[in-house]
């Protein structure tokens, strides 16, 4: 077959299928979470679950196939064109908004279950069957964790929690920490322990002082005339990921183009001089499952 029509048209709504894929997440979380509280011995709601179908319908019709007017590439102004795009639209925020709506329905029915305590403390939750280990987003209220003032974060077991500053408003900021080993339908809480010392300044880096980062699992190559990825070096594995030499690098926009309208219309691949080639390969190590997209020049002749 010819240009992937159905690729082309979540392109083609970007944005929303940024916010659907975000929402699937949220929805996942939102119902493991009335589980979990279902669980701990909360009464559910009325009418919550018939939300939760209202979220999971809009993300059915958002994510079916089909996008928009027929004639929309030939008519991209006209009334039909506008009409179903804005319809089509509509499902991914009408989904978006259901799954914030459960969130914090979710979050009021377990925050009973947590103990109450005298210092600032984070509880993060866990609605997924195995334990968890990594980032967690959180607001924090300037009030409790100040901008000026050395804090820590640490877990229960009086570890320090590596935190790291986000998005920052005049009242709060988003901290993203590091939690370990949250149990299954469980909950981990941290402390906030705020000093009474000023926090230095830190200096924010203008560039890479270097074009070679690693830790203990990879080791990444990054060009910087390109913004990509030219080296990404598995150690578990001891294998180089990315194809050497290629011509097109990890991370490296790609903006394919036809001739004309008629490309699109045909049942052959098109009589172009070179294509992409796009493979995802899955590997399992003991970090776990993870997808490397590898992008390849292809020649195609006309069928």
């Amino acid at each position: 077959r010819g240009p992937d029509w159905w690729t082309d048209g979540f392109a083609s709504g970007a944005r929303e299928a940024a916010v659907s894929r975000a929402t699937h997440s949220h929805a996942i979380a939102g119902q493991g979470g009335l589980a979990l509280a279902k669980l701990a011995g909360a009464e559910l709601p009325q009418g919550v679950m018939g939300k939760v179908s209202d979220m999971n319908e809009a993300l059915l019709f958002y994510d079916e196939h089909t996008f928009g007017y027929c004639e929309s590439v030939r008519d991209p102004y006209g009334r039909e064109t506008w009409e179903q795009r804005s319809l089509k639209q509509s499902y991914a925020w009408e989904a978006y908004r259901h799954a914030g709506l459960l969130g914090e329905t979710v979050m009021g029915l377990l925050q009973s279950f947590v103990p109450k305590t005298d210092v600032p403390s984070v509880a993060v939750f866990n609605t997924l069957n195995w334990s968890y280990s990594g980032i967690a987003k959180v607001y924090i209220d300037h009030q409790l964790l100040p901008r000026d003032k050395v804090f820590e974060i640490t877990d229960a077991s009086g570890r320090c929690v590596p935190a790291q500053a986000g998005e920052s408003r005049s009242d709060g900021t988003y901290w993203y920490i590091y939690v370990r080993d949250v149990p299954a339908l469980g909950f981990a809480r941290y402390r906030i322990d705020v000093k009474d010392e000023p926090r230095p300044s830190g200096a924010s880096a203008g560039s890479l002082s270097g074009t070679h980062v690693e830790n203990e699992w990879y080791g990444l190559d990054f060009n910087l005339q390109r913004g990509t990825i030219s080296r990404l070096y598995d150690k578990d594995l001891q294998r180089q990921l990315l194809t050497e030499s290629a011509e097109w690098e990890l991370g490296e926009f790609i903006y394919e183009t036809i001739d004309d309208r008629g490309a699109l219309e045909r049942y052959t691949y098109p009589a172009l001089r070179a294509g992409i080639r796009r493979k995802c390969v899955s590997r399992l190590t003991r970090k776990g499952l993870y997808g490397i997209l590898t992008v390849s020049r292809e020649r195609r002749q006309p069928g």
